[in-house]
Formats: structure tokens, C-alpha cells, sequence
């Protein structure tokens, strides 16, 4: 008996309905090594693009052969553009294959045999392949630049946005929190960024598909132009047609803070808190303070930094001391006194309002993601009934062709 190890393959959902399905492929291989009397020592089902070689599914058939070298004898596939869409990686692989011992079999292209004929046709077909695949190529760029430059987005949508009608909309749940995250990283109340990702993950935000925001992902969130309504692909940068979460000073002010260049102003400091509030004398502006360096030692020191004004300058204790005693000199007034309980009244209830905004939030979450996870678990369970279902029937096509029960490292 000779061990054969098959390998199927498809790059999208579409080819995964049609005739080449891997359901097709897995029969076709199955079938072929019926009919040569071939041990079927395993396939290696993938779905993955065959524009590379470093693809998992591929990777994993070629340590098989490594593993079993010496009992796998042939490799097979339905056809030749199930192994590569490459001219150069298909003549790479089928170099390996025959180091190893190995015999590329394609059971869609009978004559691609070591002979001149089967060499020449072998060559051909892999040509044809990476013809196909550079024309997709290019006809799918072309389509993608057109669309960017007319401010569409065909992508998959990005967090915050969902795709209805080949159109980005809004997200209702997710953009809230994605405009949040923005605004919390451009206001400099937190120290870094991960800081911020924790806390919005806490508000709720998670990916599409329900999975949790990594550091990676929300990086890529805080620098990706789409969320200002931008359209940049490669040299085009257009207005897009879409809604913008972010508005254009929010998302430049996080730019620079991601990018370092400038670190969120500290408005209040622990040494001059007057920095900004008290104004000159002169020209109106608030003034700066600093330590003002001295022949032996520095001193803190407020004043006027205008250009052509320059009219205070005053020791810190001095003046923070002349603050005070207007401050002491100063009280609430009869009127306010009055008012203040209702002024407390209004804040409070403002106050329980958004606390009961953030708790109806937080408990449609919960419920979501509790429905996520019946629907998870529902979803596993259908697809290993499935799986036996399909092992089962692949062992009933084995025993009508062969007669005979097949062992058990037959599987799919």
C-alpha cells in the first residue's frame, strides 16, 4: 500500500459554495485513491489564499511529509492551483515534494508527469494560474482606487462602523464608545494609552465580532483616518462619503499625543496654581510662572510673557499671599446661600440620571454578551454534529467503494 496525504483548499466563501468546494475536493481525492488502491493517510483541509507559501494550511501538510517520510509517497491535490497560484512556488513546492521522495499527483491535470510533455503542461498550468491571479489582482486595485477616490469604503468595516448597502454606517452601540476612547486619549486625563483602552473596555467596546480590543487593535483604531470621514488609500486622500465619529481637532490632537510630539498640558501645577488663572495688569493675558534662576539658587517667580508688555513680574509667595487675602476678603452672598440648596438639588439629580444612563448601558451589555454566548455554544454544537456527520458519510463512501471498513487514521 502506498501512503498518499491530500491537500484541498479554498480562498474565500464564494469558492467554498461552489463545485470546488472542499467537500468536492476531500470526495475527488478520496475517490482517486480508491481507485488506485492508495492508503489515504490524511488531508489537510485549508481555507487560505495560495498567493504565497507561507500560508498555515500548507505549512502543515509539508511537516507531515517530513514527519512521515519515507511512507507518504504522493501528494494530491483536485488541481495545480489548489497548490500555488505561483509559476515560481509551484516549481519550489514540487522541488520539495521530490527531495522528500514524494509524488505531486493532480487529479484535474492527469499529464503532469517528470516527462517533456507532462513538464511543459505543468508549466503552462502554473502560468495560467498566476495569470489569473495577477489579472484578479489588478482588476481588484483598480476597482478598490476608484472607489476611495469617489470617497467609498469597500473594506470590512472598522470598529464603530458596520457595512449596509456596500456603505459605511454607524455603529449605534460601538460609536459612542469609539468617539470616548478619542476624547479620553486627546484630553490627557490618563498617563498612557493602555490606560485608556482598559477603561473603555469597561465601558463595553469590543471588536465586531464581539471579541476583546487588544493593545494592537486599538492602536490601529487611534491612527486611522476613516474615523475624521477620511479615505486614504496608498496617494489618495479624499472626503468620504461616510458619517465621521471623530471630529477633525479631536483626531489630529490624538495623532500628536500617539505619536509623541506633544504631551497633554498640565493646566494645574503643584507649585504655581495661579499659573494661567491671575491675569497682567497690562495687557489682559494670564500670566506664566517659572523658576527663575538665581546667582546661587532659583526662585519662583509669576509674570507677564506678551511680547512688548512685560508689565508684572512679581515674587510667588508675594503675590499668592495677596490672592488669599482677597479671596478672604470675599463671601457667598445671601442671595447664593439661598439658592444653594436647589443648585445642589439639580446636580444631584443630573448626577443619578447619568448613573442610571450608565447602568441601563452596562446591563444591555451584560445581556448581549450573555446572548453571544448562548449563541456560541449553539453554534459549536451544530458544527460538531456537522463534522461527524460528514466523517460518517466520507467512511460510508470509503466502504461502498472499497468494500472493506476503513481504519481508523482515515478522517477529513
Amino acid at each position: 500500500m502506498t501512503g498518499v496525504i491530500g491537500y484541498a483548499r479554498v480562498s474565500s466563501d464564494e469558492q467554498a459554495k461552489e463545485n470546488n468546494s472542499l467537500a468536492v475536493q476531500n470526495e475527488k481525492i478520496a475517490r482517486r485513491c480508491a481507485d488506485e488502491g492508495w492508503e489515504l493517510l490524511t488531508v489537510v483541509t485549508a481555507s487560505e489564499s495560495a498567493r504565497t507559501m507561507e500560508r498555515d494550511g500548507l505549512k502543515k501538510a509539508l511537516a507531515y511529509c517530513r514527519q512521515h517520510r519515507g511512507k507518504v509517497k504522493q501528494f494530491i491535490v483536485a488541481e495545480l492551483s489548489r497548490l500555488a497560484r505561483n509559476a515560481h512556488d509551484q516549481a519550489e513546492l514540487i522541488v520539495t515534494l521530490k527531495q522528500m521522495g514524494i509524488e505531486l499527483v493532480s487529479i484535474d491535470d492527469p499529464v503532469t508527469d517528470d516527462s517533456a510533455v507532462g513538464k511543459l503542461v505543468r508549466n503552462m498550468i502554473g502560468a495560467i494560474n498566476q495569470f489569473f491571479s495577477d489579472a484578479l489582482s489588478e482588476r481588484t486595485r483598480d476597482r478598490m482606487a476608484a472607489a476611495a477616490r469617489s470617497g467609498r469604503y469597500l473594506a470590512k468595516a472598522p470598529i464603530g462602523y458596520v457595512n449596509k448597502n456596500k456603505r459605511l454606517q454607524i455603529d449605534p452601540q460601538r460609536a459612542p464608545l469609539v468617539r470616548e476612547a478619542f476624547e479620553l486619549v486627546a484630553s490627557g486625563r490618563f498617563a498612557t494609552i493602555e490606560a485608556v483602552r482598559k477603561v473603555i473596555i469597561t465601558l463595553g467596546l469590543t471588536t465586531p465580532s464581539g471579541g476583546k480590543l487588544t493593545p494592537q487593535t486599538f492602536s490601529r483604531m487611534l491612527v486611522n483616518p476613516l474615523y475624521a470621514g477620511w479615505i486614504v488609500s496608498g496617494d489618495i486622500k479624499v472626503r468620504g462619503v461616510h458619517e465621521a465619529i471623530v471630529p477633525e481637532e479631536i483626531w489630529n490632537a490624538v495623532q500628536e499625543r500617539v505619536a509623541g510630539k506633544s504631551a497633554p498640558h498640565k493646566k494645574v501645577s503643584e507649585d504655581f496654581p495661579l499659573r494661567g488663572l491671575v491675569k497682567c495688569a497690562g495687557c489682559k493675558r494670564p500670566l506664566t510662572a517659572g523658576w527663575a534662576r538665581g546667582r546661587n539658587a532659583k526662585y519662583p517667580r509669576y509674570w507677564c510673557w506678551t511680547k512688548g508688555c512685560r508689565a508684572v513680574g512679581a515674587n510667588r509667595d508675594e503675590l499668592e499671599r495677596h490672592f488669599f487675602l482677597l479671596l478672604a476678603s470675599m463671601g457667598p452672598t445671601e442671595e447664593l446661600l439661598a439658592k444653594l440648596p436647589e443648585i445642589v438639588a439639580v446636580r444631584w439629580r443630573d448626577r443619578k440620571e447619568r448613573i442610571a444612563s450608565d447602568a441601563s448601558r452596562l446591563s444591555k451589555r451584560l445581556e448581549e454578551l450573555a446572548t453571544l454566548n448562548r449563541k456560541a455554544i449553539k453554534a459549536n454544537a451544530w458544527r460538531d454534529r456537522a463534522r461527524r456527520l460528514r466523517c460518517a458519510e466520507a467512511r460510508a463512501c470509503r466502504r461502498d467503494a472499497t468494500g472493506q471498513r476503513p481504519d481508523k487514521g482515515f478522517g477529513f
